[in-house]
């Protein structure tokens, strides 16, 4: 009995062999410099005894990959990297990673809490799923390069508490191959559904092509501390019982140029 309890409270390999490898092929494994990425393709190593990642203390899953200390990452993020259902964080911020986020990347069974993709060349939209788990805290995705809009399903994302998306029209890394018509930025306007994610405490939209009005339910954010929209094309006027504790910057007189 003892025996069989210690081999259930570990995670095999074979349950994260897939992620793993899918994420070594996808994200330029055979270029990193640290070899000890190559136990990502061992089958024979547990889960959690494999380079980078550390496990949750409790279940014996992967919660984290330290991405940032992978030497050589680029390429794309997979698809199956999502089914690493209790990965607690993405952070890649200020690699070389391209490409887009899967939409299977997240679910609502998925226990994310930060996505940190700032400063990538990553383009696409925020995908809607990427709210509808219940544990998002964080979304860092300042000059990464998305663009679309603002998915109305933030408004189930009830513990997110930062969302900065600032200056997607001037996204990623200027190298030889960076193309300005890919950095269009966010357009549309910003969902009403948005009153609903009530522990928003920092919004931050600037330097987008965000138009349209500020919804009224933006008043229902009791706990906002930061909310800066400008440098963008919102007009209207300010939401009556709209409340911002410590910085509010909301008009600027130069606007991004259009997509």
């Amino acid at each position: 009995m003892l025996a069989l309890a210690m081999l259930a409270g570990s995670q095999p390999a074979a349950s994260c062999d897939r992620p793993l490898r899918a994420c070594y092929d996808a994200m330029g494994g055979q270029s990193w410099k640290n070899a000890a990425g190559r136990s990502w393709l061992d089958a024979n190593i547990p889960c959690c005894e494999k380079a980078f990642v550390t496990c949750h203390k409790e279940k014996e899953e992967i919660r984290t990959i330290a991405w940032r200390s992978i030497a050589g990452l680029m390429g794309t993020i997979p698809p199956q990297l999502g089914l690493l259902t209790s990965l607690g964080e993405i952070n890649v911020e200020r690699t070389d990673l391209s490409g887009t986020l899967p939409d299977a990347l997240f679910s609502a069974s998925s226990e994310i809490e930060k996505l940190r993709i700032k400063r990538t060349s990553i383009t696409g939209t925020l995908p809607p799923s990427l709210f509808l788990s219940g544990t998002l805290e964080k979304v860092s995705a300042k000059k990464s390069g998305l663009s679309g809009t603002i998915p109305p399903t933030i408004g189930m994302a009830t513990k997110l508490e930062e969302i900065d998306l600032e200056e997607s029209y001037n996204c990623g890394k200027k190298s030889k191959d960076w193309k300005r018509e890919n950095c269009k930025g966010f357009s549309g306007t910003i969902p009403p559904e948005i009153g609903m994610a009530t522990k928003l405490e920092e919004i931050n939209t600037e330097k987008n092509v965000i138009s349209g009005t500020l919804p009224a339910s933006l008043a229902l954010l009791s706990k906002l501390k930061t909310l800066k929209v400008a440098d963008s094309l919102l007009s209207g006027t300010i939401p009556r019982g709209l409340h911002v504790s410590r910085e509010c910057d909301l008009v600027d007189a130069n606007p991004p140029p259009a997509p």
